[in-house]
């Protein structure tokens, strides 16, 4: 009597099973992943150069990502560029007109200066003020992605009534912080942004920009040219750096202490 381990056409019947099977469950695996190779037995040089492209892929995802990200920054700026161009030429155009003194009543002259008025204090509302659209969009494009939720609150100047000089914003962010002024320290980069931080009782660090430099900062913590970095310090135009190159916490800990002395 034959058993299975003589039974020659069984042991064929279950090997041809047995490859079968493999080769089902490796066309499953295949049509689950979308993947033709899935591990190095499959295709090792394959396996490679596909590691390789699929890393290249998101590298290029990501680059294509950031550049969106940018762009749509730059799209910002360059709106409120475009619209501040617009103004300037609308006051270039009231400018000349005015001066044609022989030709002008003192009532029209006051109108084009109200209107001149009226102008600059656009052109300041454009360029001190954002929305939390743009600064959302600004911290994804330089930071991270998840920027914003790094953030307990984050204030624009379209959620209050006032622009900076007015210490609105400020106010209006230490209600929902649920802190006091003293607790706090602000950055600015502007003088119409140091009188609002002042009026609102917050002790404030200033870094200068290009077109700050001859703005009067009188009542900051320190002046200084940027924050710097540990191969790049900082120029400190006023206050103590305290031997420091550039501002870390520890740094910004003492200067808030100082500030607490003096109040």
């Amino acid at each position: 009597m034959s058993t299975i381990n003589t039974n020659i056409t069984a042991l064929v019947a279950a090997r041809v099973y047995n490859q079968n099977s493999s080769r089902v469950n490796q066309v499953l695996e295949r049509l689950s992943t979308g993947l033709r190779i899935n591990r190095g037995a499959d295709d090792p040089a394959g396996l490679i150069a596909s590691e390789t492209l699929r890393a290249e892929k998101s590298a290029i995802s990501a680059a294509i990502d950031n550049a969106g990200r940018a762009d749509n920054v730059m799209s910002v700026a360059e709106g409120a560029l475009q619209e501040v161009s617009s103004l300037l030429i609308a006051l270039e155009g009231l400018v000349d007109h005015t001066a044609n003194e022989s030709g002008m009543s003192d009532q029209e002259v006051a109108a084009n200066q109200l209107q001149v008025d009226a102008i600059l204090d656009s052109i300041n509302r454009i360029a001190t003020t954002t929305t939390y659209e743009n600064v959302t969009s600004l911290l994804a494009a330089s930071l991270a992605p998840d920027a914003a939720s790094w953030f307990a609150v984050i204030g624009a100047g379209d959620v209050v009534p006032k622009k900076k000089p007015a210490p609105d914003i400020y106010l209006w962010t230490l209600e929902r912080l649920q802190l006091p002024p003293q607790a706090c320290l602000a950055f600015e980069d502007s003088a119409n942004g140091l009188k609002a931080s002042l009026s609102a009782g917050l002790p404030t660090v200033v870094t200068e920009s290009e077109y700050t430099t001859h703005h009067d900062f009188s009542g900051a913590l320190a002046v200084l040219s940027d924050l710097g970095e540990p191969d790049r310090p900082c120029v400190a135009r006023r206050g103590d750096m305290h031997g420091k190159t550039y501002v870390d916490v520890e740094l910004l800990r003492r200067w808030h202490a100082q500030a607490i002395s003096r109040a």
